[in-house]
């Protein structure tokens, strides 16, 4: 009975041991050492909606203040610089009225964000996020606008700090698309 509760104690530490090993770390990057403040720097914008950029960075730096134990500090001075690139904000139409007058839209915007630390300039996390919001246009008071992309820019916000707040290696980040290596992909017979 001893030895076999003695070997059984020494399998879960072996198990543990090679789980440890494996570079996979439960610790959200907020408790991490070395990372204490963080630098929301101004998102870059290719699409061509008006700014869309500075609505985003300053959601984001909202909900870093309100989700995170972050301090909010410059670039300068941050551990850790905040940044990213709206590539995508479109509007497809969804419905229309009898008179090809638009009923529903809907407003789909993609960001690319990156954490990176300052000091050293390693990317600390590296992903993507991509929000939806339908609207009607010129109906109880929403627009592209105005309501469409406050509602989008504060759920890209909080999307964008849940992803620097899920551990490292767990799923659920998009990760960015990397470009196919020389010699790898798939072959067409032509």
């Amino acid at each position: 009975m001893i030895h076999a509760a003695r070997r059984l104690s020494v399998k879960a530490a072996l198990a543990l041991s090679l789980v440890g090993g494996c570079g996979y770390s439960s610790q959200r990057l907020v408790s991490q050492p070395g990372v204490s403040s963080i630098a929301v720097l101004q998102f870059d914008n290719t699409t061509y909606r008006r700014d869309l950029e500075f609505r985003l960075t300053r959601a984001v730096a909202e909900e870093v203040r309100a989700r995170t134990s972050w301090r909010i500090a410059s670039p300068s001075t941050a551990d850790a610089l905040l940044r990213g690139t709206i590539r995508s904000a479109d509007t497809h139409l969804l419905a229309e009225d009898k008179n090809d007058n638009p009923v529903v839209q809907r407003y789909r915007v993609t960001v690319d964000v990156e954490l990176v630390e300052r000091a050293t300039g390693r990317v600390l996390r590296r992903y993507a996020t991509v929000e939806r919001q339908e609207f009607t246009p010129n109906r109880y008071g929403e627009s592209l606008e105005g309501s469409a992309t406050d509602t989008i820019t504060t759920s890209l916000a909080e999307d964008i700090v849940q992803g620097l707040e899920k551990p490292i290696g767990a799923g659920g980040a998009v990760p960015l698309p990397r470009p196919p290596r020389p010699g790898v992909g798939v072959h067409v017979d032509r």
